[in-house]
């Protein structure tokens, strides 16, 4: 694969990524809410609709390990150019491409477009200002050219705990694309996962996630990416949703009770 594909590929891929973890961060954050209003208080009720309660939470499990697996997935023994999916793991690989660093700090130089003067009229600028203006400029591209070289070295540095197996993260990942590839996506009689995930993989792996989403938005796009804000804004709107659940669903035991 040539660098100015890589390139093109790496440009669609960091958008897909940052919306497939925001997704993964609103799941997340259902779920966390759910759990931590709704059992605690319905302590002392007894209600026919705690099964259904249970149905819909593991539901939210199941959908945050699809969420997680994506933003993870690769296609195990593809070449680069048949690699196809938006995903963590090709977004490195891409990044691995000769020129493409290179080539995406060019870029990084274009980020502030240049000096715009109030005054349209070049004879009227004073040499001294425009010196000053243009150097400021040149700093500030040699700053965003780093800033971008930075953010894809800590990205390769984060990714590589995925490909050793003594990490926490690599055996999360293990642990969850079994699940979803033999239990989730297809139901294999003849191969059960060798390890069923555990619900603090699904944590760890989101955060690594996060972090690999906010430095490629920075290394592309310039952009600063901000999961917590998202994080609090979602956590808040799920608490008021599971707070309705918990009062709907005392109200039924209180009618059971009638």
């Amino acid at each position: 694969m040539d660098c100015k594909d890589a390139i093109e590929r790496i440009q669609k891929i960091v958008p897909m990524l940052r919306h497939d973890v925001e997704t993964a961060i609103l799941s997340h954050e259902v779920m966390e809410a759910q759990n931590a209003i709704v059992p605690p208080g319905l302590k002392g009720y007894q209600t026919d609709f705690v099964q259904t309660y249970g149905a819909i939470q593991n539901a939210l499990v199941l959908k945050l390990a699809m969420d997680v697996a994506r933003v993870f997935d690769v296609s195990t023994g593809r070449p680069l150019e048949r690699q196809d999916m938006a995903s963590i793991p090709v977004l490195g690989m891409l990044f691995g491409v000769p020129g493409v660093v290179n080539g995406l700090m060019t870029h990084a130089s274009s980020w502030i477009s240049g000096v715009e003067w109030a005054n349209g009229d070049d004879a009227e600028r004073d040499a001294d200002i425009e010196a000053v203006a243009r150097e400021m400029l040149y700093s500030e591209q040699a700053f965003d050219k780093e800033t971008c070289k930075a953010a894809i070295d800590e990205f390769a540095n984060l990714t590589s705990r995925l490909s050793d197996p003594t990490t926490g993260e690599a055996a999360a990942l293990s642990r969850v694309k079994a699940f979803r590839n033999r239990r989730l996506a297809h139901s294999l009689f003849t191969k059960e996962p060798d390890a069923y995930p555990k619900y603090d993989d699904l944590t760890l792996l989101l955060e690594l996630a996060k972090k690999a989403a906010k430095l490629s938005s920075l290394a592309v796009e310039g952009l600063e990416v901000d999961f917590a804000e998202q994080t609090t804004r979602n956590r808040e709107n799920a608490n008021g949703y599971a707070v309705i659940v918990l009062e709907g669903l005392k109200c039924s035991a209180d009618d059971e009770g009638s």
